[in-house]
C-alpha cells in the first residue's frame, strides 16, 4: 500500500489483489499422457502466478499420494493439493472442467466462473453411444470454454453456440530445437498409438507399408506406445520415447507422419520444432491450427500418405524448405507463449471482453496430395499382405531340473567323514 508522506493517509488508487482459488476437475491417467501434461503445465503455471490450485480426480480406487508420485513419475512435481473425489468441501472462485465426464461437476459446482479446458473434440472418440451423446451435452452446459488451437474452439462455438477462447499450439524450443552435426538417416518416423483410435493406427503401417515396399532403402520408425511385434512390415518400433530421444529422432529423419482425426497433435508442433517435415490428414480439423509452408496434408488413404511421405524422402530442396519454415514458424510459439495466453483468459475472467478469441481462418491453404499419385503405383501390389501387430509372446519359462539323488555311496561316505574328524 501507498501512504502520503504529509498526509500519513493511505492511498484510495491502491488496488488490493487477492488470491483466487481455483478447482480443477480431471480423470485418471495413463503413463504419457500429452493431455495431462498440458493441463498439469498450466495448472503449475497458474500456481506460480498466485493462484491457489487444487487437484480434482475422478478416481476413488486411489489415495492423493498415489496420484502425487504418479504425476511425479511421469512428468514434474504439482504445486497444489490433490483430492480423490469430485466433490469439494469448499467454494472456489473459479471451477474448470477438463474432460467431458467432468464437466457436469463444474456446472453444478457454486464457483462465479465456471469454465472448460477442451484439448480435443470428445465425442469423436466413440462410436454413436451414450458417452458420445454425453460429451456433446458437455459442450451445450453454458461453460465457458478454452482450446488448445484455433479449430476446436470454432467447431464448438459454431455447432453449440457455447463462448469459446483458444490458446496456441507450442513447443518447448528448448527441447526440441535442431541438432548440429547429428548425422541424418534414410528414415521416416511414424507416431504409432494403437490404444487411441483417432491416431489411425492401420492406416499408419499401411502407409509405411507401401513407402518401404517404393523405396526399400528408406528405414521406418514407430514410436508413442509400448512395444508391438509388427508383421508384414520391416519397421522398428522404438515404444514411448523420452522427449530427448524424440528431438534425436526428428533430428535424424526426412520426414514424420502424425495422423490427427481430430483436434491435432502437439507432435507435429514438435517435430517443426525440430526441423522434421510433417505428413498429417487433409482434414478440416487441420486446416486452422497446420501451416501449409512445412506440411503435406494427403487424403486418408494409404496411397497418398505414402506419397506424401516419399514426396519429402526424394526431392532435397522441398525437404530442406518445408525443415526452414518449419523451425521459423515454431520460433514465434515457444511453450511460454501458449501459457501466458491461458494465463490471460483466466486473469480477463472479470472483464468485459476476452482477447483470446479464436482465429477462425484456415492457415492450411495448398492442395491434397493426390492419392493417384504416380509414387502411389506400386508394381503387384495386390500381393502385400496387410501389416498387423501382436504383443511379443512371453518370454519361456525356465525348465525347472530336479537335483539328481546323490548315490548311497556318497551319502554314506560323506557321514562317515565327519563322524571319524577327531
Amino acid at each position: 500500500m501507498i501512504i502520503s508522506s504529509k498526509t500519513k493517509k493511505i492511498s484510495t488508487h491502491v488496488i488490493i489483489k487477492t488470491m483466487k482459488s481455483i478447482a480443477w476437475f480431471t480423470v485418471d491417467f495413463d503413463s504419457g499422457s500429452g493431455g495431462h501434461r498440458t493441463i498439469f503445465q498450466n495448472f503449475n503455471y497458474l500456481a506460480e502466478k498466485g493462484y491457489k490450485c487444487d487437484l480434482y480426480v475422478d478416481d476413488t480406487t486411489s489415495t492423493p499420494e498415489e496420484i502425487r508420485k504418479k504425476i511425479e513419475d511421469n512428468y514434474f512435481p504439482l504445486n497444489g493439493e490433490i483430492f480423490c473425489t469430485v466433490k469439494p468441501t469448499k467454494t472456489y472462485d473459479i471451477s474448470i472442467a477438463t474432460f467431458y465426464s467432468t464437466a457436469k461437476y463444474v456446472y453444478h459446482s457454486s464457483s462465479k466462473h465456471k469454465l472448460y479446458f477442451a484439448q480435443d473434440y470428445e465425442p469423436w472418440f466413440f462410436p454413436m453411444c451414450e458417452s458420445k451423446i454425453e460429451a456433446e451435452n458437455s459442450y451445450a452446459l453454458g461453460l465457458k470454454t478454452i482450446t488448445i488451437g484455433n479449430w476446436l474452439s470454432y467447431r464448438i462455438a459454431s455447432k453449440f453456440n457455447t463462448e469459446t477462447s483458444s490458446f496456441s499450439f507450442c513447443a518447448d524450443l528448448k527441447t526440441y530445437h535442431p541438432i548440429d552435426n547429428i548425422k541424418k538417416e534414410n528414415a521416416i518416423c511414424c507416431v504409432f498409438q494403437p490404444d487411441k483410435p483417432r491416431r489411425c493406427s492401420n492406416l499408419v503401417l499401411q502407409s509405411a507399408q507401401l513407402v518401404k515396399a517404393l523405396r526399400p532403402e528408406t528405414t521406418i520408425y514407430l514410436f508413442g506406445s509400448e512395444k508391438k511385434e509388427i508383421h508384414n512390415l520391416e519397421a522398428t518400433h522404438l515404444g514411448i520415447l523420452k522427449t530427448d530421444e524424440l528431438n534425436a529422432l526428428y533430428n535424424r529423419c526426412s520426414a514424420g507422419l502424425c495422423i490427427s482425426s481430430s483436434n491435432p497433435s502437439r507432435i507435429p508442433f514438435e517435430m517443426m520444432a525440430a526441423g522434421l517435415p510433417v505428413v498429417d490428414l487433409y482434414r478440416e480439423n487441420n486446416f486452422y491450427d497446420l501451416p501449409s509452408s512445412s506440411c503435406l496434408l494427403s487424403d486418408a488413404t494409404p496411397e497418398s500418405l505414402a506419397s506424401a511421405l516419399i514426396k519429402i524422402i526424394d526431392n532435397n530442396s522441398l525437404r530442406k524448405k518445408m525443415s526452414d519454415s518449419g523451425r521459423k514458424y515454431m520460433q514465434k510459439f515457444p511453450l511460454d507463449r501458449g501459457f501466458k495466453e491461458f494465463y490471460h483468459f483466466i486473469s480477463s475472467l472479470d472483464c468485459q471482453t476476452n482477447s483470446a478469441k479464436p482465429k477462425n481462418k484456415k492457415i492450411y491453404n495448398a492442395p491434397t496430395v493426390d492419392r493417384m499419385s504416380k509414387f502411389a503405383q506400386i508394381p503387384q501390389s495386390g500381393k502385400l499382405k496387410p501389416p498387423f501387430i501382436t504383443d511379443f509372446p512371453p518370454e519361456p519359462a525356465e525348465e525347472k531340473t530336479e537335483p539328481k539323488p546323490v548315490p548311497l555311496t556318497a551319502k554314506i561316505k560323506y557321514k562317515l567323514t565327519h563322524l571319524l574328524k577327531p
